[in-house]
């Protein structure tokens, strides 16, 4: 499986859909440990339930077997986009146990992209076979 954080607009989605998709690679990370992650970038905010259930249901798909696009709920892309170094860190323990060194790099990257976005773009993540 293929995991991939980006930032689109809603009317680029069909176009990436069709493409290879840009954004950051989140190697180590699959869709349903995302959700662990979401409670723990929001303090609470977003039960890891709630990532869960909207991880279920792609935005866009190229048809039942993928790929697929799933939007980012917006509490967990400006808890990312305005986080610290320091913040990101403790996150990713608590995220890892300290075992994920992979996995804290991708979410590091994820802060970035985030912290990078404009108004008119939301974070999704792309899923597919790997290529």
């Amino acid at each position: 499986m293929r995991v991939q954080a980006f930032l689109a607009r809603p009317e680029q989605l069909r176009l990436i859909l069709r493409d290879e998709p840009p954004g950051v690679p989140l190697t180590g990370v699959d869709p349903l440990n995302l959700s662990s992650l979401a409670e723990i970038v929001t303090s609470g905010k977003v039960p890891s339930s709630r990532l869960a259930e909207t991880l279920r249901t792609p935005v866009l798909t190229a048809g039942p077997s993928g790929p697929f696009i799933y939007a980012v709920p917006d509490e967990i892309t400006d808890a990312l986009g305005n986080s610290d170094a320091g913040e990101r860190a403790r996150w990713i323990q608590d995220w890892t146990a300290g075992t994920g060194p992979v996995r804290g790099k991708a979410l590091a990257a994820v802060a970035e992209l985030a912290a990078g976005r404009d108004p008119s773009q939301h974070l999704y993540v792309w899923v597919g076979d790997e290529s």
